[in-house]
């Protein structure tokens, strides 16, 4: 059940990422044109991820980030690297997820880029629980929430909430688990989407 659970989640995440459906383009010499195909290529790393093509994805977003490279310290750059992580995570190798996770989130305090950062610690967060290291999963995770409740959205922050409330259930914690379990709860009615009764 675990797994499945990840899964959403991951899915939820990387979908809050990937919302803009670039048309294919051509290559470009100058910098705009490089940063296009750069985004072009993460586009096409997220639509193999989520086939479960995970050696293409890979290789996708390595193209995404050695194009955006050339642009140093580019926010594209970063969101490659950490789609990346995600593979690795989807994939289960946790260790190389946060191995790839740590420069994203050094980059993201290095440019004060706060939305970002709530979202990376989120993201990173799950990496550690699937790593069954639920105290830095946690750390990191009441470090996202002041982050996405100012800059991000509702889904964002329930699905924050709901990362929490898997580190205390997998530990069989459910008191711990419930409160969090009903704020994400709560935070998603606000939001008016469509639920499953």
């Amino acid at each position: 059940m675990n797994d499945r659970i990840y899964v959403v989640l991951f899915l939820l995440l990387c979908g809050m990422a990937c919302t803009d459906n670039t048309p294919a383009i051509a290559p470009a010499e100058n910098d705009a044109g490089r940063d296009t195909l750069a985004f072009h290529y993460n586009q096409l790393g997220d639509d193999e991820n989520h086939r479960g093509n995970y050696a293409s994805a890979l290789t996708y977003y390595q193209k995404s980030m050695d194009l955006a490279l050339s642009h140093q310290d580019s926010a594209q750059y970063y969101a490659s690297m950490l789609d990346r992580a995600m593979v690795f995570e989807k994939s289960g190798d946790h260790t190389q997820a946060i191995v790839q996770s740590k420069p994203v989130i050094d980059a993201y305090i290095r440019h004060r880029d706060s939305a970002a950062l709530g979202r990376a610690y989120a993201t990173v967060a799950i990496f550690y629980t699937g790593q069954q290291n639920a105290d830095t999963a946690r750390a990191l995770l009441r470090k996202s929430f002041p982050l996405i409740e100012k800059h991000g959205s509702p889904i964002e922050m329930s699905a924050a909430l709901n990362q929490m409330a898997f580190t205390y259930s997998d530990e069989q914690q459910w008191a711990m688990a419930l409160p969090y379990l009903d704020s994400a709860w709560h935070v998603m009615l606000r939001t008016g989407i469509p639920y499953n009764k």
